[in-house]
């Protein structure tokens, strides 16, 4: 029952990936250890289950279509889902490998110690995972949840950072399980915790945590010329929250390498991850965040209320340069975002002249009036908050300005 209500919600919010792929990662190992039969034929209700299902996500849809019509079912499912997968839209496209490093930042700093507990599943031996006992078998399953969403959407040819976060729940308890294992044989013997394959991954999380404490400390540095942050440096340094940020980090690389001199020590080794995490999350995040909102997101937000109050029926706004897609929720109106000025001006020539209004809104930072070759007359700036600004620009004079 629980599974319906959940595939219906998911259903709801992200449409038929919803229900695809939880069925892909589910079918998938039930196949792999023989009991789709059994499972899917024999015990699952699927009368019941349907019936749940309908109930909680057809009244949603079919509204919608009444609102509508049948064109918003036939975008939805046709362009948003099916195109995405198709076809690269917006041209978000990326390489096979584009979600492999996001796999180990999203999880950080336990994604290093995944491939250990990949490999400690033994896989190929799938006569003993034939006869092993469902309750044995979470482990297995979260192996084929992460490595089956890592295809899926490795495979589609539109691509963003987001759509991998499915991949984060079945590879933490992925994570998890193989903490736990360790730490119960090592109550036992230590054994577990001398081999090269836990060391090697020890050192490589103390040697990250090293790095990024000498990366926290000259985070300033990193961040001085920027153009788009003038004044971020200043704040930061005053804030003190580089050095603070950085002795954490280097705290916790002092505990690792003392772990791994210290073999009776080494149980308590996930201790260093999250004590080192919950520091960071209490004495860092808490006032960096409004630090990071001040100089980052209030500006577009601005910017993007003034294109609600001035922006014209019918009237496109352009975001060029910053994926800001907030602009769209404070703007209350649709946005394109754009990576080059190439793509605005096919799609101007694409939509024609005559349809009205004659006009665009441009959001971007002043090199944007550079990319675009407008000269000072050929703009009207509506609003400003450095380093964004609000321009209203005729399509005539932007595509004047494409062979100039």
């Amino acid at each position: 029952m629980f599974t319906a209500i959940f595939a219906a919600i998911a259903f709801l919010a992200k449409g038929p990936i919803g229900v695809l792929l939880p069925g892909l990662v589910i079918f998938g190992f039930l196949l792999y250890v023989g009991q789709f039969k059994a499972v899917v034929l024999q015990e699952t209700p699927w009368l019941r289950m349907i019936a749940i299902f309908t109930l909680i996500a057809a009244p949603w849809y079919l509204l919608a279509a009444q609102a509508n019509g049948m064109e918003f079912l036939g975008t939805f499912f046709g362009f948003s889902n099916f195109q995405r997968f198709t076809n690269v839209l917006y041209r978000h496209a990326g390489p096979w490998y584009f979600y492999l490093p996001w796999c180990v930042i999203l999880l950080l700093p336990w994604s290093l110690f995944l491939p250990l507990a990949i490999a400690r599943l033994q896989i190929w031996r799938r006569k003993a995972w034939l006869t092993s006992p469902r309750e044995q078998q979470l482990g297995l399953f979260c192996l084929f949840w992460v490595v089956l969403i890592l295809l899926f959407f490795s495979s589609a040819a539109t691509k963003l950072a987001g759509y991998i976060l499915p991949f984060v729940p079945g590879g933490a308890i992925l994570i998890s399980l193989c903490a736990a294992e360790l730490w119960g044989k090592a109550q036992q013997t230590p054994s577990p915790l001398h081999r090269w394959p836990f060391l090697v991954t020890f050192g490589v999380n103390g040697f990250l945590l090293f790095v990024m404490a000498i990366a926290a400390y000259i985070s300033p540095q990193l961040v001085a010329n920027d153009p788009a942050t003038p004044d971020f440096e200043s704040l930061l340094r005053a804030s003190g929250l580089p050095l603070i940020f950085s002795g954490i980090l280097a705290l916790g690389a002092i505990a690792v390498a003392v772990l791994l001199g210290k073999p009776a020590w080494r149980k308590g080794w996930w201790f260093v991850n999250l004590a080192t995490y919950l520091l960071v999350l209490t004495f860092v995040i808490p006032p960096l965040a409004p630090l990071l909102d001040s100089q980052t997101q209030q500006p577009s937000r601005l910017v993007a209320i003034a294109a609600k109050e001035v922006i014209q029926a019918g009237e496109p706004i352009f975001v060029m340069g910053y994926k800001r897609y907030s602009v769209v929720y404070y703007s209350q109106q649709p946005a394109v975002f754009l990576d080059d000025v190439h793509y605005a001006w096919e799609i101007v020539e694409q939509a024609g002249l005559k349809q009205r209004p004659e006009t665009v809104l441009l959001i971007g930072e002043n090199r944007t009036l550079e990319r675009f070759n407008l000269q000072p007359g050929d703009y009207q700036d509506l609003s400003t908050a450095f380093p964004y600004h609000l321009w209203r620009v005729d399509k005539q004079t932007l595509l004047q300005r494409k062979s100039s």
